[in-house]
């Protein structure tokens, strides 16, 4: 027992770090009344402190650890609330409105080449022409298509017209949730003009607490013009990146080097740039400090200089725009220098924890966010790496003068332990990387061996320096840049060489949350048993569970392969304006029907949406893939998964059709080895129990424009599944009349619900039970239409939409067909999940 106590002694703050953390998670997911949250407050404010007087004992230290855990769901709770303030603009657009609004410029605008991005502080709305302006609070996230007019600078009172919405996910599990990430950084509204027209300034009079308030946003936004008027653009791009936290303006291929190489952490602003200038800043004031006699003989000059940065590193925090990143990595400095100051740098432990818990107790909703993760969790694995580390380094600390092969043994020491780090990051980090971006970049250590010295040593500094030069001698800053620009420039062909090598970088499923767990759990283990006198097979043991756990992150156990289902499903994705459709057969083999959507992001709908939804479901093969017509909102993300799911075979309408991008589909299929077949009508596409046919092809059939495509039909038993694409009226009859069988149970309705489709003798002819129409959400009145909202309200046809529903999940069984829907969507973005299904109907399979 008394290990146990000198065990959780040694490591008492870790401990509580880790209570409140899994407090926040408890009080953010679990649906607790306030009332009962209060309460725990109230007990935690009013027991915690005789604890900490009484935490001598093992009682004593249970009961504290217990306390945090429940102020852990105190903060949580309160913190995954919705606004509640009546004149929130949560609570005043509760659907998409066309509103005039005025506010204030919060932060510099980004520009990523076709979007202009900017936050606005709310002070009135006007809903309508014929209402009053009424006082509105909180913060909207503005979209221009367009480049953001350099006269309106942070600060600037706005007249904005717009059309706002409560941001809206992707109701598909596995996809990043983009809402929720905007609920954190308190953003719960997002608008968008048409034009820079639709912004006007308002002259207005500000109280000097308003004109201070804005420098630092101002003094970002004039660094980050200067640097696009002085540096080329990828230059700017990355400058703005380590410089001011603005990646906006990356090109996509620069993006996707860094991602490849695993190098994309250094273009954020973290723990690692502020060391670095923290670093300068130290010795550039301590040569300076140590002029003074004074100093030297009635100070610690060490300590005073420490002090001098702390306010210098806020300055450059606010200067780099004060985002959650940047804020923690502030802190964790600043927690660094006070324990350099107060002779406490030994704990290192202790110390990753305390900046830890003033992190989530300022912010408990950061717990959530990505870059706080892969923050500690690099934090933790170099720490447990640094044993290794130091005597690599302290063996080659020599007073006297050093020879050649003393100086080549110090530089190979330096270097291994660069690698070592870099190697324990990447592994520390991995469980993380892999869960949210689905991909494990292995030549991570080699090329943060080379980068970050590049981007961090020798950029980054120059970059800096040049930052107070710019008002005053722009020359000098120019010259500054440009010496910096060399580092960045090697980088960059660097990353792009990393990258070109094939396996660099894995595409992998995402891991079970409890294997993401016991990973953490015998990586705490083996940093924490590091200052304990246990016996050494402990530490193999958890060093062998680590390696274990390492091995079934990469190669994960698809659900799939261990269940015993022999149904087949179908799911209907919510790719907004497009079409992509997924069916698992019996033998769990899969194809899928379709496989575009918007295209407004950077990333395609493929790896955007339905790779993370294959990934999640453990699917890392696509047997078949048909595209039933050739438009982008039914393709545009299939290349990314015939590059990634190893797709044996392609069925399209035709291999010519005037569209380039499909032609170039077509091209990079064959390339990967996809066997490639034109369908035709009464093709069987899929054999067995679960059959799936072609009933026509209607470009050979009936012509071009959308009747250039596919009608397919999915048949189990007596069930039958109709897919006509995009086709119109004029086909419809024309299958009619030539006898097609279309009576099917489920309808995918054509042309995403169109009018120019769905005539009313096409479905009188299939006779669903229930219709599902697969379109965005900004098109609302037009897809579907009215008049097939009205047919199937009419005849009591349930009509489900992807808008509203997100995907839709088809059980079919030998009796019934169920319909599942995911729980909670429409919900606060902080508590909703996307990976509960419910099912809302049962369809009866009719009899021949």
């Amino acid at each position: 027992m008394k290990s146990v106590q000198q065990f959780i002694s040694n490591n008492f703050l870790p401990f509580l770090v880790v209570a409140f953390a899994a407090g926040i998670l408890t009080g953010s997911l679990a649906d607790l009344p306030l009332n009962v949250t209060f309460a725990f407050a109230i007990l935690t404010g009013l027991v915690l402190p005789i604890c900490y007087l009484k935490a001598a004992d093992l009682s004593g230290y249970l009961t504290t650890i217990l306390l945090f855990f429940i102020a852990g769901i105190t903060a949580g709770t309160i913190s995954s609330q919705e606004p509640n303030e009546p004149h929130h603009i949560y609570n005043l657009i509760d659907q998409q409105r066309d509103i005039v609004a005025v506010g204030r410029l919060l932060t510099m605008p980004s520009f990523d080449g076709t979007t202009s991005q900017a936050k606005i502080n709310l002070q009135s709305i006007r809903i309508g022409t014929d209402l009053p302006h009424q006082p509105a609070i909180g913060t909207i996230l503005l979209r221009i298509p367009a480049p953001w007019p350099q006269e309106y600078r942070p600060g600037t009172l706005l007249a904005i017209r717009a059309i706002m919405q409560r941001p809206a996910a992707y109701g598909v599990p596995g996809v990043f949730d983009y809402p929720a990430e905007l609920a954190r950084q308190n953003i719960w509204v997002t608008a968008f003009s048409r034009s820079t027209a639709q912004l006007h300034a308002i002259a207005d009079t500000t109280t000097l607490l308003q004109n201070i308030r804005y420098i630092p946003e101002i003094m970002r936004n004039s660094v980050g013009e200067f640097l696009d008027d002085h540096t080329d653009h990828e230059i700017a791009g990355l400058y703005r990146a380590i410089l001011l936290g603005d990646r906006s303006r990356l090109p996509d291929t620069t993006l996707e080097y860094f991602k490849a190489s695993g190098t994309m952490h250094i273009l954020a602003i973290s723990g690692i740039h502020l060391t670095i200038i923290g670093a300068l800043l130290f010795s550039l004031l301590y040569w300076l400090l140590r002029r003074s006699e004074w100093l030297l003989l009635h100070t610690n000059v060490k300590k005073v200089t420490g002090l001098i940065c702390l306010p210098l590193l806020l300055g450059y925090t606010l200067l780099a725009g004060s985002n959650t990143p940047v804020i923690r990595a502030c802190i964790m400095s600043m927690v660094f220098i006070f324990a350099f100051c107060n002779d406490r740098t030994r704990t290192l432990s202790s110390l990753i924890a305390f900046g830890a818990l003033l992190i989530l107790a300022s912010s408990p909703q950061t717990l959530f966010t990505v870059s706080f993760q892969l923050s500690f969790a690099a934090f933790i694995s170099i720490a447990l790496i640094m044993p290794v580390i130091q005597p690599l380094i302290h063996n080659q600390l020599d007073k006297g003068p050093m020879t050649f092969r003393q100086v080549a043994a110090s530089l190979r020491n330096w270097a291994l332990s660069a690698l070592f780090a870099s190697t324990a990051a990447v592994l520390g980090t991995a469980p993380i990387v892999i869960y949210h971006f689905h991909r494990l970049p292995l030549a991570g250590p080699i090329a943060n061996l080379v980068m970050e010295p590049l981007i961090c040593l020798w950029a980054l500094p120059f970059g800096f320096l040049a930052l107070p030069f710019i008002g005053f001698v722009p020359t000098i800053a120019t010259a500054l840049l440009t010496i910096g620009s060399g580092g960045l420039h090697l980088a960059v062909s660097f990353a792009e060489l990393i990258q070109m090598v094939p396996k660099t970088s894995l595409w992998l499923p995402r891991p079970a949350v409890f294997l993401v767990i016991l990973y953490y759990c015998a990586l705490s283990l083996m940093l924490l048993s590091q200052g304990l006198n246990i016996k050494l097979f402990r530490r193999h043991l958890s060093a062998c569970l680590y390696i274990l756990l390492l091995a079934l992150l990469i190669f994960p156990v698809s659900p799939h392969l261990i269940s015993n289902s022999k149904t087949a499903a179908v799911n209907f994705l919510d790719v907004g304006q497009g079409s992509a459709t997924l069916i698992r057969f019996p033998d769990n083999t899969h194809m899928l029907i379709d496989g575009g959507g918007s295209a407004f992001s950077r990333e395609t709908v493929g790896q955007r949406i339905i790779a993370p939804f294959l990934w999640d479901s453990g699917i890392t093969k696509l047997e078949t893939i048909v595209l039933t017509h050739p438009d982008g909102d039914h393709t545009n993300g299939v290349p990314f998964l015939l590059e990634h799911f190893s797709v044996q075979q392609l069925f399209i309408s035709n291999y010519s059709s005037g569209n380039k991008q499909y032609e170039e589909l077509i091209k990079m299929a064959r390339r990967q080895g996809v066997k490639v077949n034109q369908a035709y009508s009464g093709d069987i596409l899929q054999a067995g129990e679960t059959s799936v046919i072609c009933l026509a092809n209607t470009g050979l059939e009936y012509g071009g424009g959308n009747n250039e495509g596919l009608v397919i039909s999915l048949q189990r038993g007596n069930t039958r599944l109709l897919f006509p694409g995009d086709i119109d009226s004029n086909t419809e009859k024309g299958l009619i009349a030539m006898g097609k069988t279309l009576s099917s149970d489920i309808l995918l309705a054509a042309h995403h619900g169109s009018s120019s489709s769905n005539s009313p003798e096409f479905l009188e002819q299939v006779a669903p039970q229930t219709i599902i129409v697969s379109a965005g959400r900004s098109r609302k009145t037009l897809f579907p239409s009215e008049q097939l909202r009205e047919y199937c309200t009419i005849r009591q046809i349930p009509l489900l939409e992807t808008s509203e529903k997100g995907s839709i999940r088809l059980e079919l069984k030998e009796q019934t067909t169920e319909i599942a829907m995911l729980k909670d969507l429409q919900k606060n973005p902080l508590r909703r999940r996307h990976d509960t299904w419910q099912t809302t109907e049962r369809i009866t399979v009719r009899k021949e």
